[in-house]
């Protein structure tokens, strides 16, 4: 109906209700199997209060967002986009690490004529995907569902360039989303001339090191421990030197910085989200180190911890460690 008939507002309310109808009933069912599962509680808050903070609802702002952009009416328009804009906002106060949040902040920013917000959201999106692929072992791969926004941000960023050839900002961005579009050689360039210009850019020697990584050379470690000298909080660097540590073949230094790791995210003494992607990528990491180690009762605990956040991914892993 919103893409269709943009001009029938209620369409978009509507929308909303069944979302929240759906979600509610999921989680009416999950309480009558007696699963205590985290994520009822988060979903089921959202669903009484009818408050759309939690991640997974970024459909609720995408109708917004989409509706502004289809709107013909202009007041419609900008009220549309600043409800976006809010419920994104609220979003990524609560979540800040969860990329379709900032890659959703990147889509509105750009049908909301911002370029710069839209290519600063983009570059950070990009970087928590490579992270999250890091965290779980994997070579960092483009999320089909957000080509369109990726390949605006590799051209905006070549176009900032193109105006600003030293600006430290247009090159991180371009060396992100080269990285995240697996065009090694062009983040490469893009690196090195941001390096020339500001030597301690955390961003730019944390994407030096997933580099290196991927090119199997021991000099990543040292990038990813220079970029947290400068920026402790760096994500790209916290699970860029996890995974280096770990493809280095030390099994008991990885296992013990996998667990350092998790007990700065432990919910219970932080503002962590419990489903929290980073969460899920230390257990997962745990598990790999605990199978190197012979340890297999306690891989199969730690990937249990991680089934109560991510099953499929979970699952996955389990069948690849256990055959």
């Amino acid at each position: 109906c919103i893409f269709l008939r943009p001009e029938i507002s209620l369409a978009y309310e509507e929308r909303v209700a069944l979302l929240l109808s759906e979600i509610k009933r999921h989680v009416e069912q999950l309480q009558r199997l007696e699963q205590p599962m985290p994520l009822s509680l988060a979903v089921g808050q959202i669903a009484i209060s009818g408050r759309c903070g939690w991640s997974g609802l970024t459909d609720v702002h995408n109708s917004c967002v989409v509706f502004a952009r289809w709107s013909t009416a202009h007041q419609t328009r900008i009220e549309l986009l600043r409800r976006g804009v809010q419920g994104l906002d609220e979003a990524m106060r609560l979540h800040a690490y969860d990329p379709v949040i900032h890659w959703n902040r990147a889509l509105l920013m750009t049908w909301g004529h911002n370029a710069p917000e839209a290519l600063a959201a983009s570059t950070i999106a990009a970087e928590l995907e490579v992270a999250r692929s890091l965290s779980r072992g994997t070579q960092p791969s483009a999320n089909k569902t957000y080509l369109p926004i990726r390949k605006w941000a590799l051209q905006a960023s070549l176009d900032q360039r193109a105006l600003e050839p030293n600006s430290v900002d247009a090159l991180t961005a371009l060396a992100m989303a080269s990285l995240w579009g697996a065009k090694d050689a062009e983040a490469a360039q893009a690196v090195e001339r941001t390096l020339t210009i500001q030597p301690k850019n955390a961003r730019a020697l944390a994407i030096r090191g997933v580099l290196r990584l991927n090119a199997g050379s021991p000099e990543a470690l040292a990038d990813f421990d220079a970029a947290l000298d400068v920026d402790p909080q760096n994500i790209l660097a916290i699970f860029g030197r996890l995974r280096a540590i770990e493809k280095s073949g030390d099994a008991n230094l990885f296992l013990n910085t996998a667990n350092d790791l998790l007990a700065k995210l432990d919910p219970t003494t932080s503002h962590v989200d419990t489903l929290d992607w980073r969460i899920l990528g230390v257990h997962l990491a745990r598990a790999r180190a605990l199978v190197r180690l012979g340890r297999l009762e306690d891989a199969k605990l730690a990937l249990e911890e991680a089934r109560q956040i991510d099953i499929a991914v979970a699952e996955t892993v389990k069948r690849e460690l256990f055959n």
